[in-house]
């Protein structure tokens, strides 16, 4: 039987209705990750660093499945994410962080594989970034936490 509440609508059971799958961020330096969507499920590992990028692939009540950038999966309560967007670099050495989207543009800084930036728009080649106090473009194609043909305005 549906749920169905005093206004005569369904209830919100099966999530947002947003877009599957997409990215958003931990907005807690404790986040609990379980085997299931609901408190009694075991915590499979907690995260303890805000601003870390995720890809919720499924959505259940007030619950997200998240998977990160090792593809490891779990569940998550909507609490703990936001729309923030950020990346992680995923390169074997350290990216240039240039002045403007542009190969021959100077370099402003590097960033190391791993460092987690606040992502501000994309076009098809290059993210605007910030990290440490830095300021950039960054070739995408070194990022996670953004789809290939993405753009952020």
């Amino acid at each position: 039987m549906q749920d169905v509440r005093a206004e005569g609508r369904p209830s919100e059971l099966k999530g947002t209705g947003l877009p599957l799958p997409r990215f958003v961020s931990i907005n807690s330096d404790k986040a609990y990750v379980r085997s299931g969507p609901a408190p009694r499920y075991p915590v499979k590992w907690v995260y303890k660093k805000s601003g870390l990028p995720v890809e919720i692939t499924q959505e259940f009540d007030v619950w997200r499945k998240i998977k990160d950038i090792n593809g490891d999966e779990g569940w998550i309560n909507r609490a703990l994410l936001s729309d923030r967007r950020y990346i992680i670099v995923k390169a074997d050495e350290a990216v240039d962080m240039r002045e403007r989207a542009a190969e021959e543009a100077r370099v402003t800084a590097q960033l190391e594989p791993g460092v987690i930036a606040s992502l501000s728009k994309c076009d098809e080649r290059w993210c605007s970034v910030s990290s440490g106090g830095f300021n950039g473009w960054v070739e995408r194609k070194f990022l996670w936490g953004i789809y290939a043909r993405e753009e952020i305005n």
